[in-house]
């Protein structure tokens, strides 16, 4: 194993160490030092000649008219070569390597392996094997990416330099992430030590500040790490007569993420100063003893939101439901999901209100039957009010796949990396297939492990660290399933909301879907292109895992727009006759000049359009009629060969279809990742993506966004038909060749962009 390192000012021609087949030579990793660049580098046995072959070569004089030989670049660009030492393998934050050379550590273990299964698993057993003679121990479960597989292993960095055959075998190292297992353990009096210091080194965000409302079960506001977030004036309840504390924990485990993510373990833990740039609210919607009549469930949340709203009325706030029914709905309306659906509406006070709503948890993963993730998909359908067409509906992936504590050794996570939670819902047994694409988003739910023998249970090196409330005085917990991934997102949305507080609701939402991904896992999953795989897909995970940095910033590769618009759907004619009425036809900033350059560089347009409906819930039948939806509402973008006057003219047509689908003979002409009509159009948000190439998309300068029907148009007798609508429409361009001189093209038309209705 060898270290290149580069000359201080220039940076090291890395490129030609990799790969090198023939020789068996591998480029394992590069890291900036002090003194430049350096690149970590695998030479078989045998195989130092070849890069003494290359330096003689390159020492020699060229003579004057012949081309350089093969590897000058790289040669000139060397300043020394040495063999490599535990710390070249080391990618994590320099000031993270261990001082203490003969303390144990958990390190991330990036192992060399090929891309099969098979090869990942004979890399496995070659690494597990070159451990037998080491004190090195590894732990439980493994990641598997192209070339690489990641594991923990425990051991000293001393242990590490005295296994060279061991080196040989891996190409990175990392500081393992921390897991809440030793916060969770320690007693109470040495738990609070813990809380009291770090509630020393928190700034609450001012009063002003967006806040997550949580109702649940109350908040426990004397916690150290929560008090000064939820002032007395800030805590209520439904029913004042239950007191406006937590009685059993849940919800200050909800505040404590909402709060803080999964930032509170680095918060505890670490001595850094921290300024909160959000709030908390707390209304206790559940009673100390019983429940709720199901029929006042609608009732009770917006009651509680009421509550909040009254206390501080201009408060930005992100509402966060992480309690859910049964999932008997199937997607069907019911008051519950109305009652959200009518209030994020403003349906009756005309104040847009932001729900985050968990999809609630499956049950039975400890039932000896259970099979991952296929009970997932057949079995736990999203439960009520999840199936809110207004609201976020959060469900649950993971990440956390490595076990560390010994009491669980040998035991293996339940789901791999980047896929779903055992504990997530879906809508993917939904027999209807007009409801809404529910989940929305995922976000971290933590994992379940398996002892192998079919035992399943928690682990809390798998969850998540949080508050709590806790009678015998503990102050730290973990959370795991739906309401941790709830928790982060309505925390995702306040941070949104705290960075651009005069944003519409309709646009955090947007924001928030807009920035999702799927994982690698999860498109691994439901593999194809055809209608039925992204259906599934969609319906498992939604639009996938959000991004706050790409959320909040257009990122160094994508430049996001956003537009808020308000139009009238509908109107009714000198007949008497309710037609649509109003589309926005949108003239976009695209620097064409600055597209035409990149020419055929690869394009990723991504749009996303959110708006809120009024809710209809009554059974009559699901006809055009009797409708749930009080409108609809499409975007639809120029093609690259379309004038101004066909794009009008294939707006117009779709424009009196009332479902929304595309007329029979008006072919799209971009080819959206998720098609162009059925699937991409349910609910009140659509995302939809089409790959392209920088000089076509520079040819596609307008968008319009139009009205489908809803009961607003067909139910003429109740006066709605001349009621107003808002929308919110992000718009990004990501390509590997995004530069600054491309977001400051965009930025300087924004001031020109024109909005038209017809």
């Amino acid at each position: 194993m060898l270290e290149f390192l580069g000359e201080p000012d220039h940076d090291l021609i890395y490129d030609s160490l990799d790969p090198i087949p023939s020789q068996g030579i591998e480029l394992l990793n590069v890291r900036r030092t002090p003194q430049g660049l350096a690149a970590a580098v695998f030479v078989p046995p045998g195989r130092l000649d070849h890069f003494f072959r290359m330096l003689d070569r390159c020492s020699e004089e060229v003579p004057e008219g012949q081309k350089a030989p093969s590897g000058q670049r790289l040669v000139d660009s060397i300043a020394s070569i040495r063999r490599a030492a535990v710390r070249a393998f080391w990618m994590d934050d320099p000031h993270l390597f261990p001082q203490d050379l003969d303390s144990a550590i958990w390190c991330e273990v990036w192992i060399r392996s090929g891309n099969t299964q098979i090869q990942h698993q004979k890399a496995f057993e070659r690494f597990a094997a070159s451990l037998g003679n080491t004190e090195l121990q590894p732990g439980t479960g493994f990641i598997r990416f192209p070339e690489r597989m990641v594991l923990l292993v425990r051991g000293s960095i001393n242990e590490w330099s005295r296994h060279p055959e061991v080196l040989n075998l891996i190409a990175e190292l990392r500081l393992a992430k921390k897991v809440p297992t030793d916060l969770i353990d320690l007693p109470p009096a040495d738990q609070k030590a813990w809380a009291d210091d770090a509630a020393t080194r928190i700034a609450a965000a001012p009063a002003t500040a967006p806040a997550v409302c949580v109702l649940d079960t109350g908040v426990w506001r004397d916690h150290p790490l929560l008090s000064t977030s939820l002032p007395q004036a800030d805590a209520h309840a439904v029913d004042v007569s239950w007191g406006v504390s937590d009685d059993c924990g849940h919800g200050t485990q909800i505040a404590g993420l909402a709060l803080y993510g999964q930032e509170l373990q680095n918060v505890v833990e670490g001595s850094d100063n921290h300024n909160l740039g959000i709030r908390l609210e707390s209304v206790k919607i559940l009673p100390p003893r019983g429940a709720n009549d199901p029929a006042h469930y609608g009732y009770v949340t917006q009651e509680g939101v009421a509550r909040a709203e009254v206390a501080q009325p201009r408060r930005p706030r992100t509402v966060c439901l992480a309690t859910t029914s049964d999932d008997r709905d199937q997607g069907y309306p019911s008051s519950w999901s109305a009652a959200v659906d009518a209030h994020a509406s403003g349906a009756l006070d005309d104040n847009r209100r932001l729900y985050v709503i968990s999809t609630g948890n499956y049950r039975d993963i400890v039932n000896r039957g259970y099979e991952y993730p296929t009970h997932n998909h057949v079995h736990a359908g999203i439960e009520d009010p999840a199936q809110s067409w207004n609201a976020i509906t959060v469900g649950a992936c993971t990440d956390r796949v490595f076990i560390q504590g010994q009491e669980f050794y040998g035991w293996i996570p339940l789901a791999p990396a980047g896929g779903l939670a055992p504990s997530s819902r879906t809508s993917i047994m939904w027999a209807e297939r007009s409801w809404p694409i529910k989940p929305d988003i995922v976000m971290e739910g933590g994992n379940w492990a398996n002892d192998g023998a079919g035992l399943t249970g928690p682990c809390s090196d798998l969850e998540l660290l949080t508050t709590t409330y806790s009678q015998t005085g503990r102050l730290l917990d973990t959370i795991r399933d739906t309401s941790a991934a709830t928790a982060q997102a309505a925390r995702m949305c306040a941070q949104i909301q705290s960075q651009y507080p005069d944003l519409w609701p309709e646009t955090v939402r947007a924001l928030v879907v807009h920035s999702a991904r799927w994982t690698p896992r999860m498109q691994e999953e439901f593999p194809g292109t055809d209608q039925e795989s992204l259906r599934r897909l969609l319906r498992c995970y939604g639009y996938g895992v959000p991004d706050v940095d790409r959320a909040l910033w257009s990122l160094e590769n994508e430049v996001a727009l956003v537009i808020e618009g308000e139009l009238q759907p509908f109107f009714q004619d000198e007949d008497g006759t309710v037609k649509s009425n109003e589309m926005h036809l949108h003239s976009l900033p695209w620097p064409v000049e600055e597209l035409q350059r990149l020419g055929q560089a690869d394009v990723n347009v991504r749009m996303t359009l959110s708006y809120f409906i009024e809710p209809s819930p009554g059974r009559r039948g699901w006809t055009r009629k009797f409708g749930y939806q009080s409108h609809g509402l499409r975007f639809k973008l120029r093609g690259p060969l379309e004038d101004e006057d066909a794009f009008r003219q294939r707006i117009n047509r779709a424009f009196w279809d009332d479902d929304g689908t595309r007329p029979d003979g008006m072919n799209e002409p971009q080819r959206w990742a998720l098609g162009s009509a059925r699937l991409p159009n349910r609910g009140s948000v659509h995302s939809n993506w089409w790959d392209t190439s920088a000089a076509e998309l520079a040819a596609c300068g307008a968008l319009a966004i139009f009205p489908v029907g809803g009961w607003w148009k067909e139910r003429k007798h109740l006066g709605m038909f001349n009621r107003r609508t808002r929308y919110s429409l992000v718009i990004s361009i990501e390509t590997p060749e995004v530069t600054a001189q491309l977001y400051s093209a965009i930025a300087n038309k924004i001031a020109v962009q024109s909005e038209i209705a017809t």
